[in-house]
This record gives structure tokens, C-alpha cells and sequence, in this order.
């Protein structure tokens, strides 16, 4: 849904769902919910016009509390929990890189169940795979390896994730490519881990908590 009160502003708020299982997703006393407030736009790319949607401006004031990270480099793997005092289930994460090559950013939790998302550059895609992601057997739809093209020629890129609990939002280059996907862990997400075929050089990484008077 979009609005026609917000002035320049083009808003929109999506129903982060399917309809293919919707009424069975193992949640109570509710089910489902929306997207966090974006913002859309035009963007040319090349000879073609895509709409973009990025997470709004006042997004940024839920997450107050940012630890950032310059030039880390990445040799095959990179724990992230020791880095950072404590890694909860509601955060934002946002990447930058000079140079965008294949990765997987990995949150677990102690049962070793996981949501992967990443880049593929053999395919020029962006993933989510949620198929050891925890609660899955409610529909045998559910689980999978979501694929979204890279739309953007520039070899620098940026990407935001929003995970709160449950769901997690994808924003690549710009708002150029969008996945939002849910899933259903058995205990909290607690774990973060970047893996890379070979070496990936991270111009800048930043992790910030969802503040508790957003909880």
C-alpha cells in the first residue's frame, strides 16, 4: 500500500507473506505482518527504468547504537561474534564493497539452525536460502534457495539487511534489488558469519541492535 500524503515522497508498505501458506505459518495468536516503511524511486540503468525501494530515511533512528568496521578483509571465513559485544535477533547490517564478490552472510543460532544470504557472481545473483532456517515442515513450499538478479553494473555495491526475530529484508545497490523472506527458528538468532570463496575486502561494515524501546 502507498500513500498520497506524504508529499515528494513516494511511500509504500508491503504484506510480507504468501498466500501459499500463509494461514499455516507456525505463529501465535498472530500471522503475518508487513514490511518496514520504504521508499520507492526511478533509477536508469543503462537503457532500462527499475523501481527501486530503499527502507525509510527515520528508519535509521531505531538503530542508534552502530559499530562500524573499515577495509576487513575476508579470507574463506569470518566470525563475527567476537567483534561485537553480543549479536541479538534484531538488527541492521549494512555492507560496502569496492569490488562485490561471492558471499554468504550466515545467522545461526546454538540448535545450527540458519539463514544464508548472500551473492552469487557466477550467476550474478542475490539469495536467501532458509532451508535449515528451523520450522519448516508446515508447508512443503516453505523452504528453498530464493534467487534475485543483480541489476546494477557497477562492480561497487552496498546492501542492507533488517532482521527483526523472524523475517528478514533485503536492500542491494540502492534499493535495486529487494528480497524480504521469513523464517521460523526454533531459539533465537545469536550467530553471524561471513564466508567467502577465496578473499573478499569489506570497505566498510556496519552492525547496529534494534534499540529496546523499539522492542
Amino acid at each position: 500500500m502507498t500513500w498520497n500524503n506524504t508529499g515528494t515522497r513516494r511511500l509504500f508498505m508491503g504484506w510480507m507473506s504468501n498466500w501459499t501458506y500463509a494461514n499455516q505459518v507456525p505463529t501465535s495468536p498472530w500471522r503475518n505482518a508487513t514490511t518496514v516503511a520504504r521508499e520507492l524511486a526511478l533509477k536508469q540503468v543503462g537503457s532500462q527504468i527499475y523501481l527501486t525501494s530503499q527502507p525509510v530515511k527515520e528508519t535509521a533512528k531505531l538503530f542508534p547504537s552502530v559499530t562500524t568496521f573499515k577495509d576487513l578483509t575476508v579470507n574463506k571465513t569470518l566470525e563475527l561474534n567476537p567483534k561485537l559485544k553480543s549479536v541479538g535477533d534484531k538488527f541492521q547490517l549494512k555492507l560496502k564493497a569496492q569490488q562485490l564478490a561471492s558471499f554468504s552472510l550466515v545467522l545461526g543460532n546454538g540448535k545450527g539452525e540458519e539463514v544464508i544470504i548472500g551473492y552469487d557472481k557466477p550467476t550474478n545473483q542475490y539469495f536467501v536460502d532458509r532451508t535449515k532456517s528451523g520450522q519448516l515442515g508446515f508447508s512443503d513450499k516453505f523452504a528453498g534457495r530464493h534467487t534475485a538478479p543483480r541489476l546494477a553494473t557497477s562492480p561497487q555495491a552496498d546492501i542492507t539487511l533488517l532482521v527483526d526475530a523472524t523475517s528478514v529484508e533485503v536492500f542491494a545497490d540502492q534499493g535495486l534489488t529487494v528480497m524480504s523472506e521469513l523464517f521460523f527458528p526454533t531459539e533465537p538468532i545469536s550467530k553471524l558469519r561471513l564466508s567467502v570463496d577465496s578473499s573478499f575486502l569489506i570497505q566498510e561494515l556496519t552492525y547496529a541492535p534494534l534499540a529496546p524501546k523499539a522492542q
